[in-house]
């Protein structure tokens, strides 16, 4: 207090005395945020953090909670990504699949939902308290930073073993080959999962070279196929087939398998993940132990012998002569045969002739060639005695008919349906 004395037009402080009235203390706010230090999710799953808060005021103060990401711990909070907000008026700023939520006044909680892989790294929340002022203003009293917490998404790897097994296995060349991949003991995972396939083959070496395997085809996460060099063009005539017959086996088929086709054969079984754009991602390859197709390529060899059971007989009477054939190394085989003759050297009219004079094809079906003696029409006579075994006779033989007759052979093997392939003649 002053006391002051006024005198021609002016003042003069005389006295002033002071004495302590109260003393004041500003204590400032207690204010901190905690969260969880360490976490794990599984993919696909929710993630669920809380902010825990701690403060000394129990006035009207009002949070304003903000959930930051990093990929790092040590990045500085304005580098970071905001994920949600709930401000003072307790309005949630977030995006579709975070929700924010508090249970109480001092827990605050982030709701991830689906998380994926690129959840995982460092999360921690702000928080600010605003106290009321005048005219309805509102100022900040308190901040505080939670330590981050550390969140690690977990992905359930996909188990499962994949055999292949030859269904089918070729014993010759244009023999039928297929195989069959297939997925076993599969254990159930979080996430969806299919699986797709890719066939591979690998020359066959008794050496210890190194040999690259040759992609066939390969599936990707639409299911789409696309073929490698070796099988573009025999799959699109046919030869080549790739299907899936079931939701765990995949089959190859090479309709007609020849010695090129020869060597190891193998299979891997890819494992792809929905991602949340619903995109497919590949997970994981398991590969087949190798199956060999191999068989002896072995010359095919056929021998015809031609017998005359009676080898004098005199003109007009029946001439006969069986053809009995043996061979090795031809698939299932089948015999066409032609019966020939050689008119002899003193014939002037047509010297060393051959003339074909009966056949019978492979399907038993008999022709005659060139016989053309109309008087004889019926005088010759081929048939099949047993599979290996014919028998050609000639009636009436006359003078005309000396000559050397043979039987020429051909063996012929199956082929798709009713077809025939020419093997040995």
């Amino acid at each position: 207090v002053s006391e002051w004395i006024g005198g021609q037009g002016s003042w003069q402080e005389i006295q002033e005395k002071a004495v302590e009235v109260a003393a004041v203390l500003i204590q400032p706010t207690v204010l901190r945020a905690t969260v969880a230090r360490s976490v794990s999710v599984a993919e696909g799953k929710e993630l669920d953090l809380t902010c825990n808060i701690t403060t000394d005021r129990a006035d009207d103060v009002r949070p304003e909670v903000t959930w930051y990401f990093s990929r790092s711990p040590d990045s500085i909070l304005p580098g970071s990504p905001v994920l949600a907000r709930l401000d003072r008026d307790s309005l949630v700023h977030s995006s579709p699949h975070i929700a924010l939520s508090h249970a109480d006044a001092r827990s605050y909680h982030l709701l991830v939902r689906d998380v994926s892989k690129e959840n995982s790294g460092y999360y921690f929340c702000h928080v600010a308290l605003w106290a009321p002022g005048h005219n309805r203003s509102w100022h900040k009293v308190a901040e505080a930073r939670a330590a981050p917490a550390s969140v690690d998404v977990t992905w359930l790897e996909p188990d499962y073993q994949v055999y292949l097994n030859a269904s089918k296995v070729p014993e010759f060349s244009d023999d039928l080959t297929e195989l069959e991949c297939r997925i076993v003991d599969v254990k159930s995972s979080e996430a969806s999962v299919r699986f797709t396939v890719s066939w591979y083959y690998r020359v066959n070496r008794r050496s210890d070279d190194v040999v690259a395997s040759e992609l066939l085809a390969v599936m990707n996460g639409d299911w789409t196929l696309k073929y490698g060099d070796r099988s573009k063009q025999r799959a699109q005539d046919g030869d080549f087939i790739f299907s899936k017959e079931h939701t765990d086996t995949f089959s190859f088929r090479i309709q007609r398998t020849t010695e090129e086709d020869r060597g190891n054969y193998y299979c891997v079984v890819s494992a792809w993940t929905r991602q949340r754009n619903d995109s497919w991602v590949k997970s994981k390859d398991v590969f087949s132990k190798p199956v060999t197709i191999f068989w002896a390529s072995e010359d095919s060899v056929l021998v015809v012998k031609a017998r005359q059971p009676k080898p004098f007989f005199a003109a007009g009477n029946t001439f006969e002569m069986t053809c009995k054939v043996s061979s090795k190394n031809i698939k299932s085989p089948r015999y066409s045969v032609l019966i020939t003759a050689e008119k002899p050297v003193g014939d002037l009219s047509s010297p060393n002739e051959t003339k074909y004079i009966i056949s019978l094809d492979q399907d038993s079906v008999v022709k005659l060639e060139n016989w053309t003696d109309a008087s004889r029409v019926d005088g010759v006579v081929l048939e099949k005695v047993q599979e290996d075994e014919f028998r050609y006779r000639m009636y009436q033989t006359q003078v005309s008919d000396a000559g050397l007759y043979r039987c020429v052979v051909t063996a012929w093997s199956p082929v798709r349906g009713s077809l025939w392939r020419e093997a040995a003649s």
